[in-house]
């Protein structure tokens, strides 16, 4: 059985995943699928098969992929 990385306060959103709703994620969130809704996380990575269709809140990001509705920064 290989072994199992656990990474807390992480979240990723793979490729094919839809997420529908508010979600927070107090480290490092990674989308390439597609989100609709609210995403908060302190760094933000869009990949280009990511979407995010709602209000991002981030103190840092990457985006491959620039779809999504609005953005605005944490302090």
């Amino acid at each position: 059985m290989a072994d199992n990385v656990v990474v807390s306060n992480n979240l990723v959103i793979g490729t094919g995943v839809t997420f529908k709703g508010s979600i927070s994620a107090p480290g490092k969130a990674v989308v390439n699928g597609n989100v609709t809704g609210d995403l908060t996380a302190d760094d933000l990575l869009i990949g280009k098969e990511g979407v995010v269709t709602g209000v991002v809140r981030d103190r840092k990001s990457t985006r491959l992929n620039s779809s999504h509705s609005s953005v605005s920064r944490m302090p």
